[in-house]
């Protein structure tokens, strides 16, 4: 907990600025989300969701790639403005609409919600990684998406008492003041901004037209990359399923709109809360005790169960639970695992691969299920939900994939020199050590001579995780560098009084001053 909340003091104004960015754009968007879905479902009814889908992709990439055509001819803290500010004046349009009648409106409000959490978000760590370097990034980012989880959970308060004094109609208008504030705050920060810069005007972005075709390129010869686009892939197929059904039992046990809206709201503010324990404690846990590919493995499991319980348990519970999976446990875990899971490819593809993966593959997902969905809409709630569950397990069988290529392509990195073991001690598991530890055993095997840099930086990474046996056991290899190296792992893991005489008497002068420098105090 204490690393969670390791903010410098340099960075303290940058940090409260961002967060408190993060919050008021994520309390926006809970109106919005509130407003939209309840008016949806209340005016047009459930049945009109797979249409509204695919309409939502289209918007959604449509409006990513017009983003990726902006982003980088301007600075990014005035994209900022000119994207919160359209929408703004876009949702302020089809409120009003909205209240004239119009349902075409609310189909449109509907797709605006998707794609305005695509890119604003999107935007919003763009334009934070201007302001943070790499290291100071892995430490504030976790508690940025604290503050879009906490903004979440005021949006739905508000939501709350929104919906008790005037209307749900009443929250389209208060989607619009809350982006057009946020639009305000950036554009009032500009002189602050100016002054926190730390990376140079002209700097590349990788959400960019060029990032995207890089990330492309680099994804279809990439035996990971092409397992993470399947993997996205079957999960917005599931999770679409499961909206679609959960979101029509949900209407069913809310004919009321007020009612509808209400319960939303209600649910929202509870749900974003509880994701903010989650990511400050499950999520790390999970992190820490699986490693990251086994931790990818948590969300298709859940999201197959959800499904058995709409199954074989119909009705407002099983409903609820499928939402939870959907929207709680995507946000606070699964998202978090998959953006990690990228960190085993070269450094210069992640952030490309990512916004590829968030800002294309999903939403093409997305259009997919809708397009699945309109065909197959007359089937059963039963026979989706057993779809559902196939789709569930194609997930399962592609993040197994995943999981497989995860410790290859570290291994490969590592090999070549481009990845720092450091980045990884947090996020791998036992059975990801238990690989990279073989792998290295035959690596120094097949080199008997001196060893490869990436070769002596695996020591303390196999000893951290418990892997003693390999390191102690290449305390025979005939390279002094490597027995040094491995000696300096073992300092507070081994204390065995044999392991330290045959070093203490080993043949190479600079081992023996490894091992006096570093002998376990209860043998000194």
């Amino acid at each position: 907990m204490a690393r969670l909340f390791d903010v410098r003091a340099a960075e303290r104004g940058r940090f409260a600025w961002f967060a408190g960015l993060a919050l008021l754009v994520a309390f926006a968007q809970m109106l919005g989300q509130a407003g939209t879905e309840a008016l949806f479902l209340a005016r047009l009814g459930a049945e009109r969701l797979p249409f509204a889908f695919v309409l939502a992709a289209a918007a959604t990439v449509a409006g990513s790639l017009a983003y990726a055509l902006r982003v980088g001819r301007a600075r990014n803290d005035r994209v900022a403005i000119e994207l919160l500010g359209l929408a703004a004046a876009a949702v302020a349009a089809g409120a009003f609409a909205v209240r004239s009648g119009s349902e075409p409106a609310l189909v449109a409000l509907y797709c605006l919600y998707f794609a305005t959490q695509a890119v604003l978000v999107g935007h919003f760590w763009t334009l934070a990684g201007d302001f943070f370097d790499t290291l100071a990034a892995k430490r504030v980012v976790p508690l940025c998406t604290v503050g879009l989880s906490a903004g979440g959970a005021l949006g739905g308060g508000a939501a709350i008492a929104v919906v008790a004094a005037l209307s749900a109609e009443m929250l389209l208008a208060g989607w619009a003041i809350g982006l057009a504030a946020a639009a305000v705050l950036v554009a009032l920060s500009h002189a602050r901004l100016t002054r926190w810069r730390a990376v140079a005007q002209g700097e590349e972005d990788e959400t960019s037209v060029e990032g995207l075709r890089a990330a492309a390129r680099y994804v279809r010869a990439s035996p990971l990359g092409r397992r993470l686009v399947a993997s996205s892939l079957a999960m917005v197929l599931a999770l679409f399923v499961a909206q679609f059904l959960y979101s029509q039992r949900i209407a069913a046990a809310f004919p009321d709109e007020a009612e509808l809206a209400r319960f939303l709201a209600i649910y929202l503010a509870a749900s974003n809360a509880l994701e903010v324990l989650v990511e400050l404690v499950v999520t790390p846990l999970a992190i820490r005790r699986l490693g990251v590919p086994s931790a990818n493995l948590v969300q298709p499991l859940v999201t197959a169960a959800s499904f058995a319980g709409m199954l074989y348990w119909p009705g407002l519970g099983s409903a609820v639970a499928a939402r939870v999976n959907r929207e709680l446990l995507d946000n606070a875990l699964a998202a978090p695992v998959r953006t990690l899971a990228a960190n085993a490819l070269p450094q210069r593809f992640r952030s490309r691969v990512r916004a590829l993966l968030d800002g294309i593959v999903v939403y093409a997902g997305m259009a997919l299920a809708g397009g699945v969905l309109l065909f197959v809409s007359e089937l059963t709630p039963a026979a989706l939900a057993a779809a559902g569950g196939a789709f569930a397990l194609l997930h399962l069988v592609a993040n197994l994939g995943v999981r497989r290529q995860y410790v290859a392509a570290i291994v490969s990195e590592l090999r070549a020199g481009r990845l720092d073991w450091h980045e990884l001690v947090d996020e791998i598991g036992a059975r990801e050590v238990q690989s990279i530890a073989e792998l290295w055993s035959h690596q120094l095997a097949a080199e008997p001579g001196e060893p490869s840099a990436a070769l002596l930086d695996l020591p303390p990474l196999l000893v951290a995780h418990g892997c003693v046996e390999p390191v102690r056991a290449a305390l025979a290899h005939p390279s002094a560098p490597l027995r040094a190296a491995c000696l300096e792992a073992l300092a507070v893991h081994d204390d065995d009084a044999r392991t330290w005489l045959a070093a203490l008497a080993d043949p190479d002068a600079g081992v023996r001053r490894v091992a006096l420098r570093v002998l376990p105090a209860p043998l000194q």
